[in-house]
């Protein structure tokens, strides 16, 4: 019987897609046919986070390495968080040497970097602890994006040194940390990046022959070795060209696409119109009408979003909903606090001066990167003729953390539910859950064409089903300015955002053709999305990984 164990900063509490992953994953049936013992591994962050215990069988190695170990069950999985930060300096040079000799890794140069080390030191001792904890059982380990590689690395350096021969490691990309990097950074964006990648396919290259060395970057350090694992798992196909442009030298059959799933609920229609009547008698309350669509963003509050894409967007869907006078509300669900704001403070807000339709900088409403959003969703309410935009910064979606003039029935499942159209026009995307989880009751997925999953929507959905908007392609007009490598490469703020104005034009053209006008036709929509979503559900992608696992 194989031991699962999944290597991530997210084992214990979901912050992300990562946790996201692991929930799906886990909790299907077909995961759980292929390995019924499954280990969720992890630095100690918080020992309040979790009711974890002593276990005395690892008491020596605890000993040995001066670390301290806690475990858990969070079903179907065990749990096991380490405290690292008195391990004895002699192991942690120990395995530094080793991290040189096997891999070329050079950690001196990241000496006082704190994320890098403590997944380092979670590594060290992972052999040990799961010796002492599980016996000679095979292993499968999962390292997930950088965090888990020095994990995935020991594990390798145990095979060389020890009798683990049977074990196996892989690489679950659900990014590539340097491409992330370089499009959040340089101002073409995602224009410049993937057009230098499509480029170095052709003509032979890589991304640090494009943007230089990034050996000063430990993630790019741990990331460029995942080649040198049994195999690697890719969310989608754009991050599988990704890691292939990060390291051209690996085997591309070595590369498999698993792509992520959402939870697909089953509903009827009668479901889909209460959420949507809530949806617009909210919106009547904060705005002053009820809107004929609702377009939703629910999201991380990182660059990566591209989060101004969607004002250009509905700028011009503005000017088309007036030719039809037909009325728009957009709401953005973003927060810069993880917990989310006090109750009490949020019901204050809304008291004081009209919250979430109305901000104030500063605590406890805008801080941070939340200032400039609002700041740009104010300048496109005072402009638009038809569309009202409202910024809900504030983690959760129920009257309880939300405010009182939200319905008390609404929650985050009606949201979704009652969206007719999810926006997710990101700069960077892997992969992509939140866009598609609107579409099992209707809604319509709008991403970047480089979204990764955009490839899973091509292979399960017909092409009215969701729309894909392609910010990379070079408009007509602008062909004589992009000929070669180094044009790519001197892209301008200033030229992006003329070439992402155009596309936004033709975005919004295509958007209002397809939405539903009528009843009928959002009513069968939401029919046929309800029975071809179930080819996205995370049984699906369980079942991949359990065809694939044996062939590694």
């Amino acid at each position: 019987m194989t031991l699962a164990i999944h290597v991530t900063h997210e084992a214990v509490k979901k912050i992300g897609g990562i946790g996201a992953v692991l929930d799906g994953l886990l909790a299907t049936r077909n995961y759980q046919k292929r390995f019924p013992r499954t280990l969720l591994y992890a630095p100690l962050f918080n020992v309040n986070d979790f009711p974890f215990s002593r276990r005395p069988e690892l008491e020596g190695v605890e000993k040995e390495y001066g670390v301290r170990a806690f475990f858990g069950k969070k079903e179907p999985a065990d749990l096991l968080a380490i405290d690292i930060w008195e391990m004895k300096p002699e192991k942690v040079r120990l395995f530094k040497f080793q991290l040189w000799k096997y891999f070329g890794i050079e950690s001196h140069r990241y000496e006082g970097d704190r994320d890098y080390e403590q997944y380092l030191r979670i590594g060290a001792v992972l052999p040990a602890l799961v010796d002492a904890l599980y016996g000679p059982k095979k292993i499968t380990l999962f390292a997930h994006e950088y965090m888990g590689m020095p994990a995935a690395l020991a594990l390798e350096i145990a095979k060389q040194e020890k009798n683990r021969r049977g074990d196996t490691s892989l690489f679950y990309a659900h990014e590539v940390s340097t491409a992330r990097a370089v499009v959040e950074s340089h101002p073409g964006h995602d224009f410049s990046f993937y057009n230098l990648l499509q480029l170095a396919k052709k003509r032979g290259g890589s991304l640090e022959k494009d943007f230089g060395n990034f050996d000063h970057s430990p993630r790019h350090a741990l990331v460029r070795r995942a080649s040198q694992l049994n195999h690697l798992f890719a969310v989608s196909d754009i991050t599988k060209e990704e890691y292939l442009y990060l390291a051209p030298e690996t085997p591309p059959q070595k590369i498999d696409i698993v792509y992520n799933g959402i939870t697909v609920a089953k509903a009827s229609y009668p479901e889909k119109e209460r959420a949507r009547d809530l949806l617009q008698t909210y919106a009547e309350t904060l705005c002053g009408f009820r809107p004929d669509f609702i377009f939703t963003h629910v999201t991380r509050l990182v660059r990566s979003k591209g989060l101004w894409r969607d004002l250009r967007i509905l700028h011009f869907l503005d000017s088309l909903f007036a030719s039809k006078k037909l009325k728009g509300f957009y709401l953005l669900l973003a927060t810069q606090v993880g917990e989310g704001r006090p109750p009490e403070l949020v019901h204050q807000m809304e008291a004081d001066y009209g919250w979430p339709v109305t901000h104030h900088e500063g605590w406890p409403d805008l801080i941070g990167d939340e200032v400039e959003v609002y700041r740009h969703l104010k300048a496109f309410n005072m402009q638009s003729k038809t569309i009202q935009g409202v910024y809900l910064n504030q983690f959760g979606f129920e009257s309880t953390s939300c405010g009182k003039k939200m319905p008390a029935s609404l929650n985050l499942k009606m949201l979704r539910m009652g969206s007719d159209m999810e926006l997710g026009l990101s700069i960077y995307e892997p992969f992509g859950i939140a866009p598609l989880e609107t579409l099992p009751y209707g809604g319509i997925p709008v991403v970047s064409r480089t979204s990764g999953c955009a490839g899973l929507l091509e292979k399960t959905l017909g092409s009215r089903e969701y729309l894909t908007i392609d910010f990379t392609k070079v408009p007509t007009r602008f062909r004589e300015q992009f000929r070669d490598r180094d044009d790519f490469l001197k892209t301008t703020q200033h030229l992006r955002d003329q070439i992402e104005t155009e596309e936004c034009r033709r975005g919004a053209e295509q958007i209002f053709k397809r939405l539903p006008k009528t009843d009928k036709g959002r009513r069968l929509r939401f029919e046929i999305h309800q029975r071809k979503s179930t080819a996205l559900d995370w049984e699906h992608v369980a079942a991949r990984i359990a065809t694939l696992i044996p062939s590694i």
